[in-house]
């Protein structure tokens, strides 16, 4: 087993899936860097939205990223090929991921936050996150 050194649940996930197919920065010959990739996606900036939902207490949410899909951007603009796979039946989810990994091929799996345990976040079917 080779650990990879991407850590952002994002730039990481892709850094990581791009190490293992052997792809390297051309300009360094190197494993893209996060700090590339996140440029890739469209950069930092800062925004925000607050939110007041009947039942929820008033939120924020911070933006950071300069797109709505910083990783679907930064998939394209990479010329990156994806073969998505998708189901709302964790049998199927789980048949999914088993076939990928079995073809060979990293898999970024996106999961509910809400819903995993170890986040010790509260479940509530009223609020989900998809989070790779």
């Amino acid at each position: 087993y080779r650990a990879f050194t991407g850590l952002h649940w994002e730039t990481g996930s892709v850094r990581n899936a791009l190490d293992f197919a052997g792809a390297r920065a051309p300009h360094t010959g190197e494993p893209y860097s996060e700090a590339l990739l996140m440029g890739v996606s469209g950069g930092a900036v800062m925004g925000y939205f607050s939110f007041a939902y009947e039942g929820y207490d008033p939120h924020a949410v911070i933006l950071t990223r300069n797109t709505f899909d910083p990783m679907d951007t930064m998939l394209a603009r990479l010329g990156v090929v994806q073969t998505v796979r998708q189901s709302t039946r964790p049998e199927k989810g789980l048949a999914n991921l088993l076939d990928t990994l079995d073809d060979g091929a990293p898999a970024i799996v996106w999961a509910d936050m809400y819903s995993l345990p170890y986040n010790a976040l509260p479940l509530d079917s009223g609020m989900w996150a998809m989070m790779p």
